[in-house]
């Protein structure tokens, strides 16, 4: 019979904390104890208990396990059993698992035993086998109390091995103390053998015991990187390629070390420096070592002809060569002075590593309690008018806005006001932003140019004394703010506020956000928990889980936010055990304290592998929506993602990986969801912080010297503003907004910089974020890019370039991954841009007209995501770019056939995400056939098809049938009845958003339309169909969430079967002069959340209050009706094919 093996057949808390053991694990200085040992063990006469002793991390654990699969120990010994003994265990549970393993029987349910029962068989299988007993980690003399009599029968060959700390339980048997490594008994050794199988896989996933640090964070993006390196295919020099090999086992030590860090430990100062240092250094080694490859990335280039720009900007490789002899020297140090200090028993601890779960739907919006608050506002907003401010008050996450969410969609207010707007404020606010926001809101017609902020606020007043206005201003701060907006607030319009302060609430008539009561916060933690309390587990071990989940949700203060981040520590914690330990780290003494504990545990209990990923996402702005794949290619520039272990041989791609990292943070309430596409496969596609999440992002990034600092421009000579900036020495990622329009300096700016600074900047990001975006020359005189040798990510959002010519300075920051020059105004890429080898995504999205010289986008063989310009047609000239070369692509948008030559688009077989507009039958087919034959993993591909596309023969019929394939697709072509054609292709279709303009349809497309089993969103505009009648049927149209009915002028009857569009939540009918009006089938709509009705005065007054089709709408909660000719532009903003610029 098989032996029993540790490695599979353990208990649940070993498995946890256990090494991944392999043959010729690592093993240096112990062979005196291991052969003292077997001498012990495989001895009928010599003692029966043997206890291993000794400080923690001294390798106990090690030796039991050679000891335990050593081979004269399997063949002497007939069963086994190993189990890990924690400072809070269950005896009982302990004692199962010793006759589970026994027996060999790991999946038998022993559960129903008596105790006495199971003592019996315990005895038994003792008198029948020789047994060995491994009882590891035992810390308290009363635990082996309870395993003595169960184990420690007379007249059995039992032998038990005890592992302890304790010098007092060793003596229960025959006690040998385990000391630490000598030098002479190879501590080196240790070290470098200990890591090298780590740096042999792809993804650098830890394995062992050990809280995983920013630190570790760190070395493993550098760790991962000399790998990378050290695979190219390059003829590096012999001396400094030595010093490369040298630095990379330098750095496997400190990874050992890393690898053991504890962040319960975190406050001792000297463990803090330490790791600072460490961080500070695996920095230094990944951009010198990506600098060194840069310079001879392939054996096939002449890159040291290519490079002699580099190295005359002071890249000498005598520099590189000094600069990784310095870093080894200083780790060298750093490694002595640990050892020496003992650092190593400070930073032992649990692993906080969780392997990544596969993607599942997450809930976006919980709202649980808090119902008595929304209907009291609702109360007071339509029925108190007295009170034209109402105040919601209540400290940071106790829900205010998500209460005033409801009550801004509340079918009551919905019905009773006429037009709404919602502006944030919070603690940066723009009086002009704000006016302008409201404004557009209330009245999306008005002509807002050149207007000033007080005549802004007088049109603002005009429109709210035409009709009933309803406004939230929400998270405001000051009395200040209050008094500079209230101008523009009509007494008739009703206001709700949120704030966190109570005199500001005083400006209306206040109302103060209550807590949760214990059983809402109880019914919260278990809906963030994402997990039920177990069923098939004893009712004392659920009664206890309530009881001790009571208590945290006490200890949180019933706070909202506080219970959703402590369900997500608990999300992947079962037991009691567990829940106790995240108890005992809780105090409830000051509510606000509580909050930030909660807050901070949250990130503790982050695996390292995601908390540089979220100390990033500090960048964004306060309340700003994050598109899931921004965030995501900015984690993989900076190395943050990374293949893990278990995919070796079947790697994912690293977007994949990405977008799994950010579901992980959702699921643990850190961040918020605020869209998701499940039909796509992403649970999270548009996120956002929470307010205090981001602080305590901002100041956990300050705490871990992440170097992260995001800065507002308002003014002043930008020259001073960039230096000061830059003045903090760990500044790594520097992201600044332009809230102000640079001023003109009087002279040349002097900018000096302190090339200490300089070195280490990875992320700049330059964001005009001013209203309208109206374009600002780019500071490049005061921003001297060249400076800025290492830099990883570089974006520019917003400016013109001096001569319409981009700095080809760019060029030479050739460890760059993404360039992102969106919105800009230049003509071309520089033809150098070649030089940056390490280029992965090359973003130009909405920056008109830019050539990009050919041969070059083929030279950068790591480019994985390419989104090119907008092209004006009447500006193109005879301009064609090749995009061959490009096989390796994942993402290509921007695609338009009468610029780009795609001559084999079926070699793009990693494609996974394409947008692009056709002007001809021959580039329709060339992308239909390659999307239905080679892009296997495109899960977005979306297609406008414009004049110079038609069907005039069969086989024009067979390109067009097959674009319903597409999961985007918008069509301003004349296809007349090809929707006759599509009645058995409509079952398979993967059409997501469809918008049909010029289509002159003749025939109702809806009985086609409606068997499309994927179609949310349908826009039917232009004059595409030109009959006079529609008709949705019973079961049609399943997915479909929003629908347009736009400018069909021949249109006079709709008719909506009762079954039909059972999800559509929004509605939007303009333009349709003789639609007398609304089918009688929206009555059956249950969803429907949203009707828009706009340039048909008759058709909206019948679907008003008292008119003859109220009934029919009476249940949608908000029906707003524009008089004037209006066109909804809604197309930009649901159907995504300006890139949905929700992506990248």
């Amino acid at each position: 019979m098989q032996d029993y093996d540790i490695r599979n057949e353990c208990n649940e808390k070993w498995r946890q904390r256990t090494l991944t053991f392999e043959s010729g694990d690592v093993f240096v200085g112990k062979d005196q104890e291991l052969d003292r040992l077997l001498s012990l063990v495989v001895d009928d006469e010599a003692h029966r208990i043997i206890s291993l002793w000794g400080m923690g991390g001294v390798g106990k654990t090690t030796i039991a396990t050679k000891l335990y699969n050593h081979h004269r120990t399997k063949n002497f010994f007939e069963s086994f059993a190993w189990v890990y003994v924690s400072q809070e265990c269950q005896m009982r549970s302990i004692l199962e698992d010793v006759l589970k393993q026994l027996k060999k029987s790991p999946h038998q349910n022993i559960s129903g035993l008596s105790d006495t029962q199971l003592l019996g068989q315990l005895c038994e299988i003792q008198w029948a086998k020789k047994c060995m007993v491994v009882i590891d980690d035992i810390r308290k003399i009363e635990h082996w109390d309870g395993l003595n009599h169960a184990l420690n029968f007379e007249g059995t060959k039992t032998k038990i091995l005890l592992t302890t700390r304790k010098h007092n339980i060793a003596n229960i048997g025959f006690a040998i103390k385990i000391g630490l490594l000598s030098d002479n008994e190879g501590g080196r050794e240790f070290l470098e053998r200990k890591a090298s199988p780590y740096i042999n896989s792809q993804g650098f996933r830890f394995e062992e015991n050990g809280r995983k640090t920013m630190a570790e964070g760190v070395a493993s993006m550098a760790l991962k990187t000399i790998h990378d390196l050290l695979l190219e295919e390059a003829k590096f020099l012999i001396g400094v390629r030595s010093e490369v090999k040298t630095l990379d086992v330098i750095l496997k030590e400190m990874k050992a070390l890393l690898i053991a860090a504890d962040n319960r430990e975190r406050s001792e100062d000297m463990v803090r420096h330490w790791l600072r240092h460490v961080r500070e250094l695996a920095y230094r080694a990944d951009d010198t070592i990506s600098l060194y490859a840069a310079i001879y990335v392939s054996s096939n280039r002449s890159l040291r002809h290519k490079f002699s720009c580099i190295l005359t900007e002071g890249y000498s490789l005598h520099k590189i060569g000094s600069e990784i002899k310095e870093i080894k020297s200083e780790m060298a140090s750093l490694n002595s002075r640990m050892v020496s200090y003992g650092m190593h028993r400070i930073i032992q601890g649990e692993s906080s590593t969780q392997p990544l779960e596969p993607i599942v739907s997450i809930e976006t919006e919980v709202f649980v309690g808090k119902k008595e608050e929304v209907e009291q506002l609702v109360s007071h907003l339509v029925g108190d008018e007295s009170n034209p401010v109402i105040s919601l008050w209540g400290m940071g996450g106790i829900g205010k806005t998500t209460i005033a969410k409801r009550v801004y969609n509340h079918p009551t207010t919905r019905r009773f006001f006429e037009s709404f707007a919602w502006v944030s404020v919070s603690q940066k606010w723009d009086i002009e932003s704000l006016f302008l926001n409201v404004l557009r809101k209330l009245s999306p017609l008005h002509n807002t140019s050149g207007l000033s902020v007080p005549e802004l606020a007088e049109e603002l007043v005009r429109v709210q004394e035409a009709k009933k206005c309803m406004i939230v201003i929400d998270d405001i701060w000051s009395t200040q703010a209050w008094r500079q907006l209230r101008r523009a607030f009509s007494p008739k319009t009703k206001i709700l506020l949120t704030t966190r302060i109570h005199d500001v609430a005083n400006i209306g008539f206040a109302i103060k956000a209550r807590l949760l009561t214990d059983d809402e916060g109880w019914e919260l933690l278990n809906i963030k928990r994402n997990a039920p309390i177990p069923t098939n587990v004893p009712a004392e071990e659920n009664n206890m889980l309530e009881k001790i989940g009571r208590e945290m949700v006490a200890k949180c203060g019933n706070l909202p936010l506080a219970i959703s981040l402590l369900g997500g520590i608990l999300r992947n914690k079962k037991s009691s055990a567990e829940w106790k330990s995240v108890n005992e780290n809780l105090s409830a003494e000051n509510l606000n304290d509580e909050i930030q504990e909660v807050l901070h545990l949250s990130y503790q209990d982050l695996p390292y592998f995601l908390k540089p990923c979220f100390l990033y996402m500090g960048m964004y702005k306060e309340d700003e929506v994050i598109p899931a794949t921004d965030i995501c290619v900015l984690w993989i520039a900076q190395g943050m993602i990374s293949q893990p272990q278990e995919n070796r041989g079947n790697e994912m791609p690293l977007m994949d990986i990405a977008q799994r990292y950010l579901t992980e943070l959702a699921s643990r309430s850190v961040v918020e969801i605020t869209r998701d596409d499940p039909i796509r496969g992403q649970t999270t596609r548009m996120c956002k912080l929470h307010d205090a999440v981001r602080e305590m992002c901002l100041s956990l990034a300050i705490d871990e010297d992440f170097g992260l600092r995001n800065l507002d421009y308002e003014g002043g000579p930008f020259s001073g503003f960039f230096h000061d900036s830059l003045s903090h020495r760990t500044t790594r990622h520097l992201i600044v907004y332009l809230k102000s329009k640079l001023e003109e300096e009087s002279r040349e700016p002097a900018v000096t910089y302190d090339q200490d600074t300089t070195k280490i900047v990875r992320s700049l990001l330059f964001i005009n974020d001013m209203e309208g975006l109206p374009l600002t020359q780019f500071p490049n005189r005061i921003v001297r890019l060249k400076e800025f040798k290492v830099l990883k990510t570089l974006s520019i959002c917003g400016f013109v370039f001096e001569g319409r010519k981009l700095l080809k300075e760019i060029s030479k920051l050739v460890l760059l991954r993404i360039l992102r020059l969106r919105d800009c105004l230049f003509d071309e890429l520089p033809s150098s841009l070649k030089n940056l080898v390490y280029l992965h995504t090359l973003d130009l999205w909405n920056s008109g007209n830019v050539k990009i010289p050919n041969g070059v986008l083929d030279k950068l063989l790591r480019l994985r995501h390419l989104i090119l310009p907008v092209y004006y047609a009447e500006n193109l000239e005879d301009y064609r770019m090749s995009l061959e070369g490009l096989e390796q692509l994942e993402t290509l948008v921007g695609y338009n056939s009468l610029v780009h030559q795609l001559e084999s688009p079926t070699q793009m077989t990693n494609l996974r995400h394409f947008e692009g507009i056709v002007h001809d039958n021959q580039s329709l087919s060339d992308i239909i056939n390659a999307f239905c034959t080679s892009w296997n993993h495109c899960k977005c591909g979306g297609l406008r098809i414009k004049q110079g596309c038609h069907i005039s023969s069969e086989e024009d019929l067979m390109i067009f049938k097959k674009v319903f394939k597409l999961h985007n697709l918008y069509i301003s072509v004349p296809i007349e009845n090809l929707f006759k054609e599509l009645e058995s292709e409509a079952y398979t279709s993967n059409l997501l958003s469809l918008i049909l303009s010029e289509s002159n349809i003749k025939e109702d497309p809806m009985e086609t339309l409606g068997k499309l089993p994927h179609l949310v969103d349908l826009w039917m505009t232009e004059a595409c169909f030109l009959g006079e009648e529609i008709t949705c049927h019973a079961s049609s149209f399943p997915s479909l969430k929003r629908l347009g009915i736009e400018e069909l002028p021949n249109l006079r009857e709709w008719k909506v079967e009762e079954g039909a569009m059972s999800l559509v939540s929004e509605i939007s009918i303009h333009g349709c002069p003789l639609l007398e009006m609304v089918p009688d089938g929206l009555r059956f709509l249950n969803a429907l959340k949203g009707l828009q009705i706009s340039g048909m005065p008759q058709l909206g007054e019948r679907v008003s209050e008292g008119g003859e089709d109220f009934h029919k709408v009476q249940h949608v909660p908000s029906i707003v009706i524009r008089y004037a000719s209006y066109l909804f532009k809604a197309i930009s903003t649901i159907i995504p094919f300006s890139y949905d610029f929700e992506i990248m």
